[in-house]
């Protein structure tokens, strides 16, 4: 068959074909990109859209997301749902290559609320010196409860309460709140077993609670939403009331608050639109305005929520109703990890603090793409020596920092490198104490490998602190 025959093949009943037994993404990623005719053929949603909860090629995944810049409009919550729905996929190679491209460190939520066991073993291979506290258990355990099965869950959750035995402490004290939340992850669980799940005896003292109710909200559901509250659901009903219309305003479901509104149930207004531009939900929080009767007051701390939701789109919208701003703003976008709200602001003239602290939120998460931008924004560091200080170890980053694969110290190295002012003497103090605490928690909780790094990585670090301060 000559050339010319052979181009005759390429029909759009056979590529239509071709296209349907192939992976959806392998169709929207390489078969469209063929020839412009291919892709002519292949127009529909159907071919030209990328789901990344399910595997993609690793050339497209790279051309997107691996690039430099491609990350600059994305919140730190955002990314952190890319690697959550790249993880969902079971794709470790785009996994690690997200986990190095976002500017965030993958933890083993990402895992968990994947839902799948191979992605936990992949990560907990990636993380090979876990370092984890009682929020982080928490958190995991609301993860396992929402996106796995009940047979996931029930291996799962007896583990993490047993990792966690050097937090008896503060497992006793969170114990009952944690059981709530894990039981309202359940509820609102998008599983087949869902009821099953949250019939589980994660406690036998803790079979109903009003988070299910806010969890319901949350979720969108209307009608189950107003049934619980005039149940009651076994609770507090104004408490319940206030979390369901916080969680349905920070999911944005403005139907649910419309409804709850409609039924006489009272919101309060400054509350939930703050929670809703907190969640970047232009939509609600213009609702909660300009409805008669609610008029949520536009003042710095809206600003502020809405900054650290990272929506530029709904940063403008304030301003051009007056909406005063402080520096306050800039923290919290900061804290949001949204390059373009940051760069936004500085275009607008919000005033900058000078304390520091949008470099302590951006070193709280390990988030090296907002403290770059920071630094090239000209923001204070604030005090000589306060934003590094507090980035030693335990004292401002929390658990996402102490998951970095190579722990602190290369954060350190980049404060060093931009610019930050440090009190040397102050540092050494605080790592040199920090060893102390690592070593004393090494001895009193049968020598655990997980303090032992602490307190290794602390004396390298009071090493690396007196090489320099010479």
């Amino acid at each position: 068959m000559d050339e010319e025959d052979a181009s005759k093949v390429w029909i759009p009943a056979i590529v239509d074909r071709i296209a349907r037994l192939l992976p959806r993404n392998e169709a929207a990623c390489s078969l469209r990109v063929v020839d412009k005719a291919t892709a002519a053929m292949l127009r529909t949603p159907e071919f030209m859209t990328v789901r990344l909860s399910e595997s993609v090629p690793h050339h497209a995944f790279k051309w997107r997301w691996g690039r430099p810049g491609s990350m600059l409009d994305l919140t730190l919550a955002r990314r952190r749902e890319l690697l959550c729905l790249t993880g969902a996929s079971g794709a470790t190679a785009n996994l690690a290559l997200a986990a190095r491209a976002y500017g965030c460190p993958l933890t083993k939520e990402v895992a968990y609320a994947a839902g799948r066991a191979d992605i936990v073993h992949f990560v907990l291979r990636w993380d090979k010196e876990p370092e984890r506290n009682f929020c982080d258990s928490a958190q995991i355990a609301e993860g396992i409860a929402e996106g796995c099965d009940l047979e996931t869950l029930k291996r799962w959750l007896r583990g993490l309460i047993v990792m966690d035995a050097d937090e008896v402490f503060h497992w006793e004290v969170a114990d009952k709140s944690h059981q709530r939340m894990v039981l309202a992850a359940a509820a609102g669980s998008s599983t087949p077993d869902w009821q099953a799940k949250r019939g589980y005896p994660i406690h036998p003292e803790h079979k109903d609670a009003v988070e299910p109710l806010a969890k319901t909200a949350g979720s969108g559901n209307t009608a189950a939403v107003l049934f619980l509250a005039e149940r009651g659901h076994q609770g507090d009903n104004d408490e319940g009331i206030g979390l369901a219309s916080a969680w349905a305003a920070t999911q944005g479901h403005l139907h649910v608050l419309q409804a709850l509104h409609a039924a006489g149930w009272r919101l309060d207004a400054q509350v939930v639109s703050r929670c809703a531009a907190s969640g970047g939900h232009l939509h609600v929080v213009a609702w909660l305005v300009e409805t008669p009767g609610l008029g949520a007051p536009l003042d710095e701390e809206l600003f502020c929520c809405a900054a650290r939701s990272g929506s530029v789109e709904l940063l403008a919208w304030l301003r051009e109703r007056g909406c005063p701003w402080d520096g306050r703003a800039v923290t919290a976008a900061a804290e949001s990890g949204c390059v373009a709200a940051l760069e936004w602001l500085a275009e607008q003239g919000c005033p900058m603090p000078d304390d520091g602290s949008p470099y302590t939120e951006a070193a709280r998460s390990a988030d090296m793409l907002t403290l770059e931008c920071l630094r090239r924004l000209g923001c204070p560091w604030g005090p000589p020596g306060r934003v590094f200080t507090a980035s030693i170890l335990s004292g401002v980053p929390g658990p996402h920092v102490q998951q970095l694969p190579h722990g602190v110290l290369p954060l350190l190295q980049w404060l060093v490198e931009a610019g930050c002012p440090v009190d040397w003497p102050a540092a050494v103090e605080k790592a040199e104490a920090e060893a102390k605490t690592a070593l004393r928690l090494f001895s009193r909780y049968y020598y655990s490998e997980p303090h032992n790094c602490r307190y290794k990585e602390s004396k390298a670090l009071v090493a690396w602190m007196l090489l320099l301060a010479q």
